[in-house]
């Protein structure tokens, strides 16, 4: 994989909400490390929204993953290849935008009502950020944030991945949305489409060059 430099992290970037969140369960408190919070300037005309944080490598300094560094998109895999991407459409993640996750702490292992439940309690985290930040555009990066976008703003069903990104930002309820693929299953389905990556970068990149403009 391209190699990028790791993001040098500042402290005053990191939008805190609840510095000891305890919504959650204790059982499923005990499995995160750290809660990875917002991260990027307020005032960000473009914000990201991920799925949630990966377990990570406490070992795999610096890459270790959001579940230790507490900033989204900061793991060896996922997180090198979509800072790459971005890169590569001429943006740098950490100084041009606002990333959040859906959900904020690695929770591993959930039923389906801990599923439910944990993504209730952060989505009013994510609802808190947006009502803050009033982006200009929001990306959802992956189907579990669009999904999320669309239960909480127009209590119902997105239109799916392939068919949001083929359309560009669409208005939902006073906001721009848009969507990429998560980083995680973007070899798998810009296969299965015959996207590639150059047209996708480029498409992509005409929507945040609109929005980051204004």
């Amino acid at each position: 994989m391209e190699q990028i430099p790791y993001p040098k992290i500042k402290d005053e970037l990191r939008n805190i909400l609840e510095p000891k969140c305890k919504r959650c369960p204790h059982h499923l408190i005990s499995k995160r490390n750290r809660i990875s919070w917002g991260y990027g300037h307020l005032h960000s005309k473009i914000m990201f929204i991920i799925e949630a944080p990966a377990r990570g490598d406490e070992n795999d300094k610096p890459w270790q993953g959001s579940n230790f560094t507490g900033v989204p998109l900061t793991n060896r895999n996922s997180g090198i290849k979509f800072r790459i991407q971005i890169k590569k459409m001429g943006f740098d993640l950490s100084n041009d935008f606002y990333v959040t996750n859906t959900v904020k702490c690695f929770t591993p292992g959930l039923t389906p009502e801990e599923k439910i439940k944990v993504k209730n309690n952060c989505i009013v985290h994510l609802m808190q950020e947006i009502e803050m930040i009033q982006p200009e555009l929001i990306v959802c990066v992956g189907g579990t944030a669009l999904e999320a976008i669309y239960d909480q703003i127009l209590k119902k069903k997105p239109p799916g991945v392939k068919i949001s990104i083929e359309g560009g930002a669409k208005k939902v309820d006073g906001y721009h949305v848009a969507t990429m693929l998560h980083p995680s299953w973007y070899d798998y389905w810009s296969r299965k489409w015959e996207w590639t990556e150059k047209n996708y970068l480029n498409d992509s990149r005409s929507i945040l060059l609109q929005y980051s403009k204004k």
